[in-house]
């Protein structure tokens, strides 16, 4: 359970860091500690993102999850990301789970 307080620390933190420059961090995270899912990827899709890096970061953030069990679209966001940057390998493994799950 540790774990998993962690991870959900750190998504959090992340959705704030990436999301900073747009001024929706605080918001974003918000609606995700109300499980409002849906309005997290809103938020992410109609983010501007100031350089190909944080662009990478919002594909990675919309594919980890908030896709709303859109396993395509997941794997689709990822591999945009993909193609920016590499990815992370926890990243990596949600891609990998998101194509399996297809």
């Amino acid at each position: 359970m540790l774990a998993a307080l962690a991870l959900r620390e750190d998504i959090f933190g992340c959705l704030r860091r990436v999301l900073a420059s747009s001024g929706q961090g605080d918001l974003a995270a918000t609606e995700l500690a109300k499980s409002n899912f849906a309005r997290v990827q809103e938020i992410l899709a109609g983010t501007k993102a100031s350089d190909e890096r944080e662009r990478a970061e919002i594909l990675s953030l919309e594919g980890g999850g908030f896709s709303a069990g859109d396993m395509n679209g997941s794997a689709t966001n990822f591999e945009r990301a993909a193609a920016v940057t590499p990815l992370a390998d926890d990243d990596s493994f949600t891609l990998a789970m998101a194509l399996i799950k297809q």
